[in-house]
């Protein structure tokens, strides 16, 4: 079987890529936000828009509770300057 390959040679740590997945969850919560304002739309469908909205929220909030325990940990690493 082959073995997948490794991006970096350097150890990688959560809260740095916690962080791109958390603003690609925002940006889909202000897609929905977008859709509900601007679409026109069946009531059933709204509701499955607005539960959307409710599941990206949720997620993005424990996406956020969880960077924060990295950072406050301190189990991040600095860019080297």
């Amino acid at each position: 079987m082959h073995e997948p390959g490794i991006y970096h040679l350097d150890e990688q740590y959560a809260a740095a890529l916690l962080r791109p997945l958390l603003s690609t969850l925002r940006e889909l919560e202000h897609r929905v936000a977008h859709y509900w304002v601007h679409l026109r739309l069946p009531a059933e469908d709204r509701a499955a828009i607005e539960s959307a909205g409710q599941v990206l929220a949720t997620a993005r909030s424990e996406l956020e509770r969880l960077w924060q325990e990295q950072v406050e940990a301190g189990r991040w690493k600095q860019a080297a300057g």
